[in-house]
């Protein structure tokens, strides 16, 4: 049996959401004590798929100079920029 990699594209428009309801501070609550706040984790675990995203987006529009002031080089950010917002 072959799997085959999820790929994943997350909207701009949904990024600026998650920005803004992250920055409003609006989480979901937890259900109940048995449930361990499972909603939370999941919001939360979103927000920072969409952060990864995000950032690794920014990291690619960047000039080679501003790149070369961070100790980066073209190669790295595009390596850091392949990975899937899933990856650490």
């Amino acid at each position: 049996m072959y799997l085959r990699a999820l790929t994943v594209e997350l909207s701009p428009w949904l990024c600026d959401v998650a920005v803004v309801l992250d920055a409003a501070g609006v989480h979901s609550p937890p259900l109940d004590a048995a449930g361990g706040g499972w909603v939370q984790r999941l919001a939360d675990r979103l927000l920072i798929w969409l952060q990864r995203s995000r950032e690794r987006r920014q990291l690619r529009a960047f000039s080679d100079s501003m790149l070369k002031d961070m100790g980066l080089s073209r190669a790295d950010v595009e390596q850091e920029a392949s990975r899937r917002f899933w990856q650490d």
